[in-house]
């Protein structure tokens, strides 16, 4: 007997493909007779499948794809959502070439379907050439998803410009997969502005119609509320929750470090370099922490607290010293969070961010808020480290 053969193609960013090796792993795990490619759309090249294939089974085959040679350039976009959205529909022929070949080298496996991350929807075009179904794996919660379907179904053009007057105002939006109305403030801008790029991220809702089923990294357990009024809609495809799957100015950085010093408290701080403010790219590593801590603030904390860069957050999380977590409630980081027990203080900046620490905070009761400060936060703007 052959083997059937899915194809994921998960969206740029370390984040998205991680949960979406781990969703692979799963259904690997569950059957016997299916194999799987991973399409791997990178901002950087050369450096994530060396340290990432050792960790998954030969029947997890994972394919870095080349950039086209007429690839979007992250400069070239006035917005980085714009840019994410043209950058990944310019692979679509490097998808089909891959495809095309994986498939024609063995007669002995079938291509079954494609499962496309939440940014990929132009790959649904790919997957109807060859004649396959195509999946959603949205990497968010479900709350935002069905955030995303009731702006796309109900608010026109004109109608989101009109709903930009009242973001400084205390209104309140009713939304289904919501247990408590919405406050405005709270919704991602990328929603609610009135440009390109908004009109085009509520577009992918509209194109989430056309797959035959869609996965989102969450549980009933959870999100019992929201799951039930996504599958009450008839318009929407079969939901299956699939999960757990397992940026601060420099201003901000000195005053939570005086925070910290003055706690007395052990702490551990993942601190990254911002990209340039003029300019879309991605958040880096700092050559020399002391260039954005106060003076003599990493002799004064050693032995009590660590300043890192990147870190690898479930194992920390797992740690039985962990005792409390600041997080800007990325919905990796909140399942992360849930899954280790580790109680959560809200600090949203930006995107989907600021609806998750509502829905955690008022909704669900399992955080404590720093702030709803829930102003319009654009990352190229506010210059944020994260």
């Amino acid at each position: 007997m052959g083997y059937s053969e899915l194809v994921f193609i998960p969206g740029p960013g370390m984040g998205h493909l991680l949960s979406t090796l781990d969703m692979a792993k799963q259904l690997i795990d569950r059957e016997d007779q299916l194999s799987i490619t991973v399409l791997i759309i990178t901002l950087r090249t050369g450096t994530t499948i060396p340290s990432l294939s050792s960790h998954y089974t030969s029947r997890i085959r994972l394919l870095e794809l080349p950039q086209p040679e007429t690839c979007v350039k992250m400069n070239s976009c006035t917005h980085p959502m714009l840019f994410m959205f043209e950058f990944i529909s310019s692979y679509k022929d490097r998808v089909k070439d891959a495809v095309t070949e994986i498939f024609s080298s063995s007669s002995s496996v079938k291509l079954a379907g494609f499962v496309i991350g939440m940014f990929c929807t132009a790959m649904i075009d790919v997957a109807n050439e060859f004649g396959v179904p195509s999946y959603l794996f949205y990497t968010a919660g479900a709350a935002m998803l069905g955030l995303q379907f009731h702006f796309q179904s109900s608010i026109s053009v004109e109608r989101r410009a009109i709903v930009l007057n009242y973001l400084e105002s205390e209104s309140e939006a009713p939304i289904r997969t919501y247990i408590n109305p919405v406050p405005v403030k709270c919704l991602p801008w990328i929603i609610l502005d009135n440009d390109e790029s908004s009109i085009m991220f509520l577009d992918h809702a509209r194109r989430f119609r056309e797959t035959k089923g869609i996965m989102v990294n969450t549980f009933v357990e959870l999100e019992s509320h929201t799951l039930k009024a996504l599958s009450d809609d008839e318009k929407i495809p079969p939901i299956y929750p699939v999960g757990p799957i397992l940026n601060l100015g420099e201003d901000q950085v000195k005053k939570i470090a005086n925070a910290l010093e003055s706690s007395g408290y052990r702490f551990l701080w993942s601190l990254r370099q911002p990209p340039p403010k003029d300019k879309l790219q991605l958040s880096s590593e700092f050559e020399n922490l002391e260039e954005v801590l106060p003076e003599g603030f990493l002799q004064r904390s050693k032995g009590i607290g660590n300043v890192i860069g990147w870190a690898p957050q479930v194992d920390i999380l797992s740690h039985p010293a962990v005792g409390e977590f600041v997080s800007h409630c990325g919905w990796n980081s909140t399942l992360e969070s849930v899954h280790s027990g580790v109680s959560m203080e809200t600090w949203p900046l930006y995107a989907e961010q600021q609806s998750n620490a509502f829905q955690l905070v008022k909704d669900l009761g399992m955080a404590v808020e720093i702030k709803m400060d829930y102003r319009k936060y654009l990352i190229t703007e506010t210059h944020q480290y994260l």
